[in-house]
């Protein structure tokens, strides 16, 4: 196994075509399409089969593009730190951003980075912090936010802020002055949350369990 048939590999899962792939990783078709049957050779199972749309993984090949994928990543990152220094660092950075915070962060990052790091690359992954926290896991981040994050042994965490959440409800003349609310006086409301299991649904139902309260 060689790496350039993981390129080869990933480049035609993404491009959903041998034509196509082999065009953006500049070979022929039927070098390509070689490159990946020696591949599935030396390791005895089928990754891609033919489609209606073109070419589909198979679930050893959705299996195997995860690992490739990292492995690419870890080379790039790898011939970066050779080639970067503290002055003038290169090299790609990928970052989880859950939803809910993308849109507030993801321009100042890139702002600050072309500003600050010009040989920077920033990639962002936008997903919710449970998607997060698998690609995290699986060595596909470098860097992530999250809402409550529960340290583990080989993680570094800082807490960047504290964030506050707000009452949205009908106009209510009791509260209209009050600058802040309880949980407590909210359990009579009903609580709208995606779907999903999410750190914010977690927070909420952690203090409703240590307060003894039923959330409707």
């Amino acid at each position: 196994m060689e790496i350039r048939q993981l390129r080869h590999f990933v480049a035609a899962v993404e491009a959903g075509n041998f034509r196509k792939a082999s065009e953006n990783v500049h070979i022929t078709h039927s070098a390509l399409s070689l490159s990946i049957k020696n591949l599935e050779s030396d390791l005895g199972v089928l990754l891609l089969r033919k489609s209606r749309k073109g070419i589909e993984t198979t679930d050893a090949g959705e299996q195997f593009l995860s690992g490739a994928r990292t492995i690419l990543a870890e080379l790039e990152d790898l011939k970066a730190s050779l080639q970067g220094t503290v002055d003038a660092p290169t090299g790609t950075v990928r970052l989880g951003l859950p939803v809910s915070s993308n849109n507030a962060l993801a321009a100042p990052l890139f702002k600050l980075l072309l500003e600050t790091a010009p040989g920077i690359v920033l990639e962002i992954e936008e997903g919710n912090s449970t998607h997060l926290l698998r690609s995290c896991e699986n060595d596909q981040l470098d860097l992530m936010i999250t809402f409550d994050w529960e340290v583990k042994m080989d993680h570094q965490c800082e807490p960047l802020y504290i964030e506050h959440l707000y009452l949205v409800s009908a106009y209510d003349e009791s509260i209209k002055e009050s600058p802040s609310i309880s949980g407590r006086s909210c359990s009579n409301l009903p609580i709208v949350f995606s779907p999903g299991t999410h750190s914010m649904r977690r927070t909420i139902e952690k203090y409703a369990f240590d307060n003894g309260l039923d959330f409707d």
